[in-house]
């Protein structure tokens, strides 16, 4: 999937209160309602910081989700990537300004959050009979980062002034020819009893995977866009970092 298209599918969702912000700008997640999804074969949780947004807090409308169900039992809603045989089923989709509360005008920054649920190729399948594996998570996660990188390789890509991605292809003879792996970083604390791993895409893109079942992984993906000519300020990026990992700590799976 795209992560700059935003989906418009299912309904959306919104909310009419006043915002809930800590005094770095982010919504409060201490006060936040769960997310959670049935998917059939189980169910999928987080702390939701959408739920102490105002209206004007959204960027490019309301939160997009696909509760109160995703069938991951059939995989009828997952699509197959046409390069790599992969596959895949965006959950949920929104995004916020920064500071919260602020006028279009005032904000620094854009912060997107998305959820998929990912699964490897029916060619990969044998190679990585088990996720929950650490050493075959690891190694999946890898290979699925060099493709990813090679694909984005093909791209010139410039952050305009208005935070949007301006996206031209690069000519052949400028693509990297060799499969340089993208460093992973395996959280401390595992999440539901499994080992998280996190990756930094650029622009600003932060990712963390857990598997849910041997078949199938969880990501979460943060994209943090600046608003203006100005880059993002590094405590910023830090304080984003911080309250991504506290988003991922709180995901419970049954």
């Amino acid at each position: 999937m795209n992560p700059l298209k935003w989906l418009t599918r299912r309904g959306s969702v919104a909310t009419t209160h006043r915002a809930v912000a800590t005094p770095d700008g982010f919504p409060r997640l201490e006060q936040s309602e769960r997310f959670d999804i049935d998917l059939v074969n189980g169910r999928l949780g987080f702390t939701n910081p959408a739920s102490n947004l105002s209206d004007r807090d959204y960027w490019k409308g309301f939160a997009w989700d696909r509760r109160p169900f995703v069938n991951a039992r059939s995989g009828a809603e997952f699509s197959e990537n046409p390069d790599t045989g992969r596959y895949s089923c965006p959950v949920y989709e929104t995004g916020w300004g920064l500071p919260v509360g602020a006028a279009p005008a005032q904000r620094q920054a854009v912060l997107k959050l998305s959820l998929f649920l990912d699964r490897p190729s029916r060619t990969e399948r044998d190679t990585y009979p088990d996720l929950t594996e650490e050493a075959r998570l690891k190694a999946w996660l890898d290979e699925c980062y060099v493709s990813r990188k090679q694909s984005f390789d093909r791209f010139d890509m410039e952050m305009l002034p208005d935070g949007t991605l301006a996206i031209g292809e690069r000519p052949t003879e400028q693509r990297l020819s060799r499969q340089e792996a993208v460093p992973l970083h395996k959280l401390e604390q595992p999440v539901c009893g499994r080992p998280v791993f996190r990756v930094f895409m650029n622009p600003g893109i932060i990712e963390f995977n857990l598997a849910r079942n041997p078949m199938e992984v969880v990501q979460l993906r943060f994209q943090l866009l600046p608003q203006g000519p100005d880059r993002l300020e590094e405590a910023l990026q830090e304080t984003t970092l911080r309250f991504a990992s506290d988003i991922v700590s709180s995901v419970t799976l049954e």
